[in-house]
């Protein structure tokens, strides 16, 4: 039997990042309309919104092209790449409040990290060289 679906498998693309993310939102919508069971427009719409990306997961997984799959996954890797930095960020700005204090260039709009308890500086940019005061 594993040699039969290896068989069937070969040449096919397969799972990536983006199949788990279609297969994990079609879960949450398949909870949603389980949720909202009284409001029928609402609940028949997550359905069908379920049942489209469980298609479209299955649809990618078994594609014979390979290179428009990879590049569908590099396109949404590259997207939550720029949204999990920016929740990075956040956090790590979160965990350092206590001993610098962040601004932002208003030419370049680049995070800089500035000691607490200085008083007011002048802050360079480090990313385009402008200068501004900012008070720690």
């Amino acid at each position: 039997m594993k040699d039969k679906l290896l068989k069937f498998m070969s040449g096919r693309y397969g799972l990536d990042q983006l199949y788990r993310f279609l297969l994990l939102t079609s879960v949450v919508c398949i909870l949603l309309s389980a949720i909202l069971r009284e409001y029928a427009l609402l609940s028949s719409l997550f359905s069908y919104a379920a049942l489209a990306l469980l298609i479209w997961a299955m649809y990618r997984v078994m594609s014979r092209k390979v290179e428009k799959r990879y590049l569908e996954n590099l396109h949404y890797l590259e997207r939550i790449g720029s949204i999990r930095q920016h929740f990075r960020m956040n956090k790590e700005k979160f965990h350092q409040r206590k001993d610098y204090k962040f601004f932002v260039c208003p030419t370049c709009k680049t995070n800089l990290r500035v000691p607490k308890g200085k008083g007011k500086v002048n802050i360079t940019c480090s990313k385009c060289g402008n200068r501004f005061q900012g008070k720690t």
